[in-house]
């Protein structure tokens, strides 16, 4: 009877996204829950009716005129890349972002505000940080007046490999930059303890180390292929979106599957975070790492549109008018 109610959550959700572009959270909820029951069965049906969906709409967005910019020298064919997420869960490039263009970011990071510890209103600068603040996040707003950022975001081959890996324009869901400092223990606000994503229903993550990261640093780590049908241990997925210890996780996997991923500044992977994954917390130093976040489609979680200006872009290289049309930039309000 619960499955029932749940279903008709998710169809009535689905319903009401498709018309209104608005997400609720009881069809969320339904969303998550179901693909807990199915272990992950549920999300095969709902990705290929988005994908049916999206090819009989006439009025669908795209991305067609975006600027064809390509600064991160990507050297992997992207539809390789896409084949090698689908199969192994996270991909690890082989060229590093550009020093400078990392440099640039920390730079300007440093000259704006943050907030601390999760908390909007405990605002921060990484350069003048409280002692009781050890994690950092910054506005997407302000992260996009950078112009670096702003050309990531619109990258050639990063957005390939998405078109690639849901057969789909993707839509850019969220920018972020994260600064983790040691804590005595991990905290799963931080997402530090195993755990995997389900806010939309296809997505990928692209994370780029802005400082080198080495084990005392805080890298990321996952579980390989964990993001397919069934690769999740029933004990684990059926309680639902929930955070697990080591102790607990690893009564499931081996020591030996746990995939770390340290590297020099500019070092970048993608990822399917559907696949259980966790950041260390620091026992040394400090982290600062640059999240891309792209989706097949904004159904899922309810997501706050993020306002921006047309004077954050430059037109001569952007063109602004493309961009507010565009499929990658719907989650934004131009004012």
């Amino acid at each position: 009877m619960k499955f029932i109610k749940n279903l008709y959550y998710l169809i009535s959700g689905f319903i009401t996204f498709a018309i209104t572009k608005k997400n609720s959270e009881k069809s969320y909820q339904a969303f998550v829950k179901i693909y807990s029951i199915t272990n992950g069965l549920s999300n095969i049906v709902i990705n290929f009716t988005f994908l049916l969906f999206d090819k009989i709409s006439f009025l669908k967005k795209n991305n067609k005129f975006l600027p064809n910019i390509n600064e991160v020298i990507i050297d992997e064919d992207p539809k390789k890349i896409s084949i090698e997420i689908n199969k192994n869960s996270y991909f690890e490039f082989s060229k590093k972002l550009d020093n400078k263009i990392c440099t640039d970011i920390l730079d300007y990071i440093s000259e704006i505000d943050g907030y601390g510890n999760r908390d909007v209103n405990n605002k921060v600068r990484i350069n003048n940080k409280k002692e009781d603040v050890n994690f950092i996040n910054y506005w997407e707003s302000d992260l996009l007046k950078n112009k670096n950022i702003q050309k990531l975001s619109v990258n050639k081959k990063i957005l390939d490999i998405c078109k690639y890996y849901f057969g789909t324009d993707p839509v850019l869901t969220n920018i972020g930059v994260a600064v983790t400092y040691p804590t005595n223990e991990p905290r799963t606000e931080y997402a530090q303890l195993y755990h995997f994503d389900l806010d939309r229903t296809k997505w990928l993550k692209f994370f780029i180390y802005l400082k080198d990261v080495s084990l005392e640093n805080g890298p990321h780590k996952y579980i390989e292929g964990t993001h397919k049908v069934f690769s999740k241990p029933y004990e684990l997925v059926k309680k639902g979106y929930v955070r697990v210890n080591d102790q607990d996780f690893f009564k499931y996997y081996e020591k030996s599957q746990e995939k770390i991923f340290v590297g020099s500044q500019g070092s970048m992977i993608v990822g399917d975070t559907l696949a259980f994954h966790k950041g260390v917390n620091p026992s040394k130093g400090f982290r600062i790492m640059l999240q891309l976040e792209y989706a097949s489609s904004l159904f899922g979680a309810q997501l706050e549109n993020t306002v921006l200006s047309e004077g954050y872009f430059d037109n001569k290289t952007f063109l602004v008018n493309n961009i507010k049309k565009s499929k990658l930039f719907s989650k934004f309000i131009f004012i």
